[in-house]
């Protein structure tokens, strides 16, 4: 993935950025953007949080790189809700949330479950919600002014035929953002973004702590 990501292609700008003493929490971080999203922070010197379900690949990027992964089941919203205990008494800063996990979800208004449908509003909806809260909390106590990225989709606004929970959520996450986006409070403006994952080119935008980066996974 190349030294430090200081040069960042496609877009061929050269930046130098430095994000030690920044705290980052990333859902979703043992595979695909979360990973790449992690790898990167981590070089740039964030100390970096991640969770997600895969046990085995989270402590290999304990150990490659130096994320401190919990596993957390984002369906559960007990686990969520443990983990934003321990977050808040064992870390109780937090410069960036990355809500990131998701997963595929090929039905169609006539075959989704109910519990299927359960399922995809809890980590697509809930577990950001409950993190996102979390986080706003800590940054206004601590009079941080950091940043909230939800990952969104280009199928909430371009539906494929058989993935119903999935875009219904992920329109619901977009909607959510921008009505997170328009919070203000006395000592802090809580910034999100709305990130849309363009599957077609390959390429995923992210605005992170306030610089725009590139990259392809």
């Amino acid at each position: 993935m190349g030294s430090l990501f200081n040069t960042l292609r496609p877009t061929g700008l050269t930046m130098s950025i430095d994000l030690r003493g920044k705290v980052v929490l990333i859902t979703g971080v043992t595979h695909g953007i979360g990973e790449a999203t992690g790898r990167l922070l981590r070089q740039l010197g964030a100390t970096v949080y991640g969770v997600g379900r895969d046990e085995a690949r989270g402590r290999a990027l304990e150990r490659e790189v130096g994320i401190v992964f919990r596993r957390v089941d984002l369906t559960r919203r007990q686990e969520v809700l443990d983990f934003i205990r321990w977050f808040e008494g064992e870390v109780g800063v937090i410069h960036a949330l990355i809500n990131n996990a998701s997963r595929n979800s090929r039905y169609s208004i006539l075959n989704t479950t109910l519990e299927e449908w359960d399922s995809m509003i809890e980590l697509n909806l809930t577990a950001p919600f409950l993190l996102s809260q979390m986080a706003a909390r800590l940054m206004i106590s601590k009079g941080v002014k950091g940043k909230i990225i939800n990952v969104a989709a280009i199928q909430a606004y371009f539906p494929l035929e058989s993935s119903f929970p999935y875009v219904t959520t992920k329109g619901g996450l977009i909607a959510m953002t921008r009505s997170i986006h328009i919070f203000q409070s006395p000592n802090l403006t809580i910034k999100h973004r709305e990130i849309l994952k363009l599957e077609a080119q390959g390429c995923y935008p992210l605005d992170i702590l306030g610089e725009k980066l590139h990259l392809r996974v």
